[in-house]
């Protein structure tokens, strides 16, 4: 999180404050995260991937790299041999160059997960959600009818990851709650007094629903202003329904609705749904109720699913604002370089987030809080930045945090009034969020190891940091044992504890290293105590998750940055190495750049 690629490789001529690097395994700096996981298919090099598969009719151009059809009577696929996993989501890019017919993509083989069909020239980006595990990519002739080409094909697993700095790509998959769950009968977020002057607005959300068919998800009094489902379309009510099209269900969306005069556009996952349309101008400017999850008034509308990060402005986005948005979800649009707008254009912003109370937050500085009956908070949401990053629970700030959104006229308070909500440049773990890294060869240690992070505990507990553990194979790091103490399981070496109770409220540098012979820990660089152990480590298949333990679920609710595993036993002179370099950026009174987008490598 704190230190960067080049500041590693640079520190090489500044011995004593760079990371040591020889060993390492596994580094999650939880300084950004990003959307979009592994990429399955890069830009669909047909040129030079062979591992496309020609159907009848399909032909691979090398020269124009490409792959084209011309028109069959049979429904064929050029295909590739990618695995798609159950339940998690993929993002789709392909430019499409249509003779004749229709196309699609198809995931696995016939009767399963297909994008939506399409006929007209364009690049599209399709994000599905596999509903089984499928072992094939497929570019589909609809009907037998489809001529053209295909190009620059992409597939990317989309998913919430932060990256491992140590490059052994063992990226650490983020669970990090919390959303409120509507029941689709009696759930809403009652709200009194929102307001919004003039024709211009945009309206945005992630939203999961479980069904769709003639649900609101807002309703907003005076002139009346709803946005839900028509049927089954995403659709908007000002006047009259207009409808944008068919959202996906069981799997969240960003929904971005823009409304310019008496155009209305809306766009969902940065790209847009349908047609724009022409309305009424909108007028609530003397509305009185509005509710999230149902009419206003009560009716058999009730929504049925998920919503979080529910944003309102009183002006239109623009093309950049919709990308940034849906690509920067732990930033305001404001943040946006390129964008016209200020904090002053957000009229209302309920998290949705607050995983507690029957109190919906407007965080706008309008102070339109909402009154929650009966929607309850679910926890750990793989998909949405926003959430778990910001922790909405904590009154009083903490060392190293920065504000949400800062009231200009007080930089001690969020613009509701309250103290400082974080926004950390750590792991903010609430009770609910954790992490998952696949297992890699890279992780197969078994003969010596070293484990680190920096811990931020405000509460005594017994809490996971990282396990990577099958039986009595592989190795368990926790705190807690009634105080603060470390203790790890390594093989089938017994639990063993370090010495020293690390003080909470406070960043801590904890590490523990294990040389064969003996197990060592330490705590802010100095030894903490020891223990004579033999054994091998052991390996398995087993996920590595940090924040939890995958035999009981106890999960940590404290700051955690910057995990590192070495598959060798560092020294103390490197242990303190890694501490000193680490800790301008944890010492009480530092602050972190408010940097959630920038790459490790610049």
């Amino acid at each position: 999180m704190i230190i960067s690629f080049t500041n590693v490789i640079g520190a090489i001529q500044n011995v004593g404050k760079s990371i040591i690097t020889n060993g390492l395994k596994m580094w999650l700096g939880f300084k950004t995260s990003e959307p979009l996981g592994r990429e399955e298919v890069v830009n669909g090099d047909f040129a030079l991937d062979s591992n496309w598969s020609e159907g009848a009719g399909w032909d691979i151009d090398t020269a124009n790299n490409r792959i084209t059809r011309t028109a069959q009577s049979l429904s064929t696929s050029a295909s590739q041999n990618i695995s798609f996993v159950s339940g998690k989501s993929y993002s789709i890019t392909y430019t499409l160059d249509v003779s004749a017919g229709s196309f699609l993509i198809r995931l696995g083989g016939d009767g399963v997960k297909d994008t939506p069909a399409r006929s007209l020239d364009d690049t599209y980006t399709e994000v599905v959600t596999a509903s089984g595990n499928y072992t094939t990519l497929n570019l589909r002739a609809l009907d037998g009818t489809f001529a053209g080409s295909i190009s620059n094909v992409s597939v990317k697993e989309l998913t919430q990851i932060t990256p491992d700095l140590s490059g052994n790509s063992n990226v650490g998959q983020l669970f990090t709650g919390k959303a409120l769950d509507f029941n689709g009968s009696t759930d809403s977020v009652d709200i009194d007094g929102f307001q919004l002057a003039g024709s211009d607005a945009t309206f945005a959300f992630w939203v999961n629903p479980s069904q769709a068919q003639n649900k609101y998800i807002l309703d907003i009094t005076g002139d009346r202003f709803v946005i839900g489902f028509s049927g089954f379309e995403l659709s908007i009510f000002s006047g009259d329904f207009f409808k944008f099209g068919v959202l996906a269900y069981s799997e969240w969306s960003r929904v971005a609705i823009v409304i310019n005069g008496t155009s209305a556009s809306c766009y969902v996952n940065g790209v847009q749904l349908g047609a724009t349309k022409t309305i009424p101008a909108i007028d609530i400017s003397s509305a009185t109720l509005a509710a999230i999850g149902s009419a206003f008034t009560g009716t058999t509308t009730y929504y049925d699913g998920k919503l979080s990060d529910f944003q309102v402005y009183n002006a239109v986005w623009s093309a950049s604002d919709i990308a940034y948005d849906y690509a920067k979800p732990n930033h305001l649009v404001t943040d946006n370089p390129s964008t016209s707008l200020t904090v002053s254009n957000l009229k209302a912003y309920w998290a949705l987030t607050e995983g507690a109370g029957s109190i919906a937050y407007d965080s706008s500085g309008e102070g339109i809080d909402g009154t929650i009956s009966g929607a309850t908070y679910t926890s750990q949401e793989p998909k949405i930045l926003q959430l778990g990053m910001v922790d909405y629970s904590i009154s009083t700030p903490v060392s190293n945090a920065i504000t949400l959104v800062a009231n200009p006229s007080n930089p001690s308070q969020d613009i509701l009034g309250n103290s400082v909500r974080l926004r950390e440049h750590a792991f903010n773990l609430d009770g609910s969020g954790y992490a998952e890294v696949a297992d890699s060869d890279s992780l197969d240690i078994n003969t010596a190891i070293t484990l680190e992070c920096w811990l931020y505990q405000r509460e005594i507990g017994y809490s996971t940091i990282v396990r990577k553990r099958d039986g009595s194979n592989g190795f368990a790091w926790y705190v807690g044992n009634s105080v603060v103490k470390q203790r790890v399981f390594i093989g089938s070496i017994g639990a063993k504890n370090s010495d020293s109770y690390a003080p909470i409220n406070q960043w801590n540098h904890l590490a523990v290293s294990y040389n064969g012979s003996t197990i060592q820990f330490y705590l802010n660089g100095v030894p903490d105590g020891s223990s004579d152990a033999t054994g091998s480590i052991g390996i398995n298949a087993s996920v590595l998750t940090v924040g939890v333990d995958g035999l009981n679920s106890t999960k940590l609710d404290e700051l955690l940055d910057e995990p590192r595993i070495y598959n060798r036993a560092l020294t103390q002179e490197e242990i303190t190495q890694n501490y000193n370099a680490g800790l301008p950026a944890h010492e009480a009174g530092s602050s972190f750049s408010d940097d959630f987008s920038s790459d490790y490598g610049n």
